[in-house]
């Protein structure tokens, strides 16, 4: 069940340090550039997708302009993983956003994140130039879907 919640949510926060945690391998000497930008407190929507209680996975948005969101802190606890969790957070962030009258979600993930940029293509996301602040950024990978 999709849940909207607090970015202080317990359940929330669990996923976020574990996010946090993968993050900081993958991203490497970058991860302190990447972390000053993911502060869940920035989010102005925040969801957890739970099953008897326990959160399997999370995101939220936060107002990028006055027609767009941008999607952050996009993660699924690794057993859940390909069961259509992912699938059913990223829906539930652009219908709030399109409900909420923004035309465009975009957002940023790194290159070495191979099977989220497999994810956010099948999700109908298409590869944009790389936005502020990542434009200078070689492992920033930055995408855009109208809805």
């Amino acid at each position: 069940m999709i849940q909207i919640c607090s970015p202080t949510h317990p359940e929330f926060t669990k996923l976020i340090a574990k996010l946090d945690a993968f993050l900081a391998v993958t991203d490497g000497d970058e991860h302190g550039f990447y972390d000053q930008f993911n502060s869940p407190s920035t989010l102005d929507l925040a969801v957890i997708l739970t099953l008897g209680g326990a959160g399997l996975g999370c995101g939220g948005y936060r107002i990028k302009s006055k027609n767009a969101v941008e999607v952050k802190r996009m993660f699924v606890e690794e057993k859940y993983r390909n069961a259509g969790v992912a699938t059913e957070i990223l829906k539930s962030l652009e219908d709030d956003a399109k409900h909420n009258g923004f035309k465009r979600v975009v957002l940023e993930t790194g290159k070495r994140q191979v099977a989220a940029i497999k994810f956010y293509e099948r999700s109908g996301y298409t590869r944009i130039p790389n936005y502020p602040p990542y434009e200078e950024m070689e492992n920033s990978v930055c995408f855009e879907k109208w809805l």
